[in-house]
């Protein structure tokens, strides 16, 4: 971590350079992976051994959080964060989001079913659930007598997390920096280093959290979850912040066609997705939010303006504890699956519906915004 660091903090030229490097070598190895895969091992019956979703849909959505799938998209942010760094961040910034998602889609699916396809049937005799495999990929190139294959893959998990691992260190620099721009946080943090324009402070800060993360959660498997239901709440913040700016006429001549449904959808989704993830996790990230909270609310000043804050973010702390009363409900099994997923959709919805009017109301009250007319 202290290498992803001192990468960073001489500046993005560096940077660039060692990123773009890794990025080639990442996707050679799980092309070759792939490729040989289908053609070495790969059967379609085992996409029909035991059914289809032998354990039911919610297993299939909690795994989007246990697996780490949440954490493997997460490449998206270091597009938008690193942006206003190109030559034409208009152009640059829509056109790299596009695809990236795109492509990270297509590739991880495709991998997907070439893993699947290649396990060994007697690996899967008593169910998926018994499937126990520590280096996936790696044990199925072995159990296939491919040992150049599993010599390759385990090089590559040395090296390919070290990319994304130095593109997520630049892009929480900078949401450190704009958070203090923002003035949610200490001014501080916005120092940035004239010779290489790297807010060097937040680098700093970031990585000193990171240790703390480190020396606190044990396993990479808590460290995947944990940041995963942080991440998906950072989501229902951003769609609530989206679904507002849908209705500021300033932003009209961008075009974002169906911003508020689509709004709605990320912050259901992403709250479904925290509610049926593991409840002593959910409980630890709440926790983790009250001293962030306690925070914003001392940087925010005083007065009237911490009072308008407090109104207009209510509904995001019931949320916290709605949500987390719920994922309680689900995993005690209170209730049935469906009888949950009915009064979630309910809930949320609802909590959506009032955000976003608060967040409308709080920018029409602070007079520097039109506000259109809220559908």
């Amino acid at each position: 971590m202290g290498l992803f660091v001192l990468v960073n903090y001489f500046g993005v030229v560096i940077f660039s350079k060692i990123i773009n490097a890794i990025t080639a070598l990442k996707l050679v190895v799980p092309t070759i992976t792939m490729v040989t895969l289908f053609l070495v091992s790969f059967k379609l019956r085992n996409f029909s051994a035991y059914g289809v979703a032998p354990y039911g849909p919610f297993s299939v959505v909690s795994a989007i959080v246990t697996s780490g799938i949440v954490y493997s998209y997460l490449g998206f942010q270091a597009v938008i964060n690193l942006a206003g760094e190109s030559r034409n961040p208009k152009r640059d910034g829509p056109l790299s989001l596009i695809l990236v998602i795109i492509f990270s889609v297509v590739f991880y699916v495709v991998l997907q079913i070439a893993f699947i396809g290649s396990v060994p049937a007697s690996d899967i005799s008593k169910g998926w659930a018994f499937l126990s495999l520590p280096s996936p990929f790696a044990d199925i190139a072995v159990s296939f007598n491919m040992f150049w294959l599993y010599t390759l893959i385990i090089a590559d998990s040395i090296y390919s997390p070290s990319g994304s691992s130095m593109a997520a260190v630049a892009s929480n620099s900078r949401n450190l920096y704009a958070l203090s721009k923002n003035g949610t946080l200490p001014s501080f943090f916005l120092r940035v280093d004239n010779n290489t324009g790297i807010p060097r402070r937040a680098l700093l800060f970031n990585f000193v959290i990171s240790l703390i993360v480190l020396v606190t959660l044990k396993s990479w498997h808590q460290i995947i979850e944990t940041l995963g239901i942080l991440l998906l709440i950072s989501f229902i913040g951003s769609a609530v912040s989206s679904g507002v700016i849908g209705s500021i006429k300033r932003y009209s001549s961008i075009k974002m066609p169906f911003i508020v449904i689509v709004s709605a959808i990320v912050f259901v989704f992403s709250g479904l997705i925290i509610s049926i993830s593991s409840f002593s996790k959910v409980l630890v990230v709440s926790l983790l939010l009250v001293p962030s909270l306690l925070l914003f609310a001392v940087s925010s000043g005083r007065g009237n303006r911490v009072i308008a804050d407090v109104k207009a973010g209510l509904w995001f702390i019931i949320y916290v504890m709605e949500i987390a009363i719920l994922s309680f409900i689900y995993n005690e099994h209170y209730v049935s699956g469906y009888i949950f997923l009915g009064a979630y959709l309910l809930s949320s919805t609802i909590t959506f519906i009032l955000a976003r009017r608060s967040g409308v109301k709080f920018m029409h009250q602070a007079g520097e915004y039109d506000i259109a007319e809220i559908p």
